[in-house]
């Protein structure tokens, strides 16, 4: 006989540490009571992968639920476009900081910040100070002293 059979090792029995592990494709049947030919495993294979595919769209479908279909999908699409832009602000910042031109660049940017900030504080000081002298101007032309 010419005819090469298919052997299988049943897991199972071989990490219960049985040596007759090894089944021969005709034997199937008789160990494992089922029906393996050609036709039914085909159909068993079918059925899995339907079966795969109905529960891979259930677990889409239920991550999914837009509670406003029109917008739903756009908000959380520019809510994780802010999300990845904020990052990759912060990795570029990071990189600058550890290298010397970054460094620099962030120093001037800090030096420029604080010569903005002192110029507002000026102009405010000197804003203050101009409604003062005007409100004394004011005080000083109705108010006379009493005698």
């Amino acid at each position: 006989d010419s005819h090469k059979y298919i052997t299988y090792t049943d897991l199972a029995r071989e990490q219960a540490g049985e040596k007759a592990c090894k089944i021969r494709d005709n034997k199937l049947e008789k160990y494992y009571n089922m029906d393996f030919g050609k036709e039914s495993m085909e159909h068993e294979f079918e059925r899995n992968a339907r079966t795969a595919e109905a529960e891979q769209s259930k677990r889409a479908a239920s991550r999914v639920k837009p509670t406003e279909p029109d917008r739903a999908g756009k908000q959380s699409a520019q809510r994780s476009v802010g999300d990845v832009e904020r990052e990759l602000r912060g990795i570029d910042e990071a990189v600058k900081s550890r290298t010397s031109e970054g460094r620099a660049e962030q120093a001037e940017r800090r030096r420029a910040e604080q010569e903005a900030h002192q110029r507002a504080e000026a102009e405010r000081r000197a804003a203050e100070e101009q409604q003062r002298i005007a409100s004394r101007r004011y005080i000083g032309r109705d108010w006379e002293p009493e005698r």
